[in-house]
């Protein structure tokens, strides 16, 4: 029953707020999915890059090791990488980057849904890549900080925004809605001081500039209101010619019947002059109530048509002439 009888400004401001934190909702996790993704793709670019140049390198020994080690640009801060060599001429069979063997130490698990990529406990999120070529088998775990610290950025400044605009979107819906809706409250308000006056019809409704459809509304009661101020004028008017024709008759009625009450013992010859005046004012009182009976039943008559002979009326005029 409550949200029955909420106002429109209540039903405006709670469809308002749900709508636009559906879509700020929906677009944050759009973002953070975006930049995610983006993320993503930039770490398996790079991955890329780094698996294809151990690929092209064919580490075979300590020399190409150190060699690949001196000219690679590889970050070992955040790259780790494993070479298993499975030749059977092969005097190493594994290489290690710095850190690399501590990975290896706890198996990482794989993320479901992304591929690639993997969670070290201790260590965080991994992104792995293997190739092998001619015998050797390259492992490389990318560490995912940086990017877990862009994406991390990418949802406080999210969350923001958010937070922002559900502090500020009320204060504007509030606004909003006091502007489509306040003309509306004026109009009732001055609607409930008609309806309680005397004479409804005198008084106008406020006529607001904007929104158009409450001006126009205002206009529309404001003719309604004067049409019938006009009425009221008509059945004062009406009433008063009503009451001053039935004034004669009874004032005719009431003085031959003093006039019976006071001198019919002495004058009897009077008596049958007063009863046929106020027969016959009583005749005039009746035939002005049936004609005030038919005045008010206008409006439920039928207009009832029938064919006119013209030549026999004008025939039966010219005879009585």
């Amino acid at each position: 029953m409550k949200k029955n009888n909420q106002s429109s400004a209540a039903i405006m401001m709670r469809s308002l707020m749900t709508m636009i934190v559906v879509i700020t909702l929906s677009l944050g996790l759009l973002i953070i999915i975006a930049v995610g993704h983006q993320l993503l793709e930039e770490i398996r670019t790079t991955t890329t890059h780094i698996v294809k140049s151990l690929k092209q390198t064919d580490i075979d020994g300590d020399d190409d090791w150190e060699n690949w080690r001196r000219n690679s640009t590889l970050d070992t801060s955040s790259s780790y990488v494993y070479v298993h060599n499975m030749r059977k001429d092969a005097k190493i069979k594994h290489y290690y980057s710095p850190n690399a063997q501590k990975i290896l130490k706890v198996a990482p698990f794989k993320v479901p849904l992304i591929n690639h990529l993997y969670y070290r406990p201790g260590m965080g999120f991994l992104y792995h890549r293997m190739v092998h070529a001619q015998g050797i088998y390259y492992t490389l775990w990318q560490n995912m900080d940086y990017q877990l610290v862009v994406l991390f950025r990418v949802m406080q400044v999210t969350l923001l925004l958010l937070v922002l605009t559900l502090l500020a979107s009320p204060i504007y819906i509030r606004r909003l809605t006091h502007r489509l809706t306040d003309p509306l409250m004026d109009l009732s308000n001055t609607t409930q001081v008609i309806a309680s006056s005397k004479e409804p019809g005198s008084i106008q409704l406020p006529v607001p500039k904007r929104p158009t459809e409450v001006t126009e509304l205002a206009n529309n009661f404001n003719e309604l209101l004067t049409l019938l101020d006009e009425r009221q004028e008509q059945q004062k008017l009406f009433v008063m010619n009503a009451a001053h024709e039935l004034r004669t008759p009874i004032a005719t009625i009431r003085s031959h019947a003093q006039l019976i009450e006071r001198h019919a013992k002495d004058h009897p010859e009077i008596i049958p002059k007063s009863v046929h005046y106020i027969t016959e004012e009583s005749r005039q009182m009746q035939r002005l109530i049936d004609e005030l009976l038919q005045l008010s039943r206008a409006d439920r008559l039928s207009l009832e048509v029938a064919d006119l002979d013209l030549s026999t009326t004008l025939q039966s005029i010219v005879q009585k002439s």
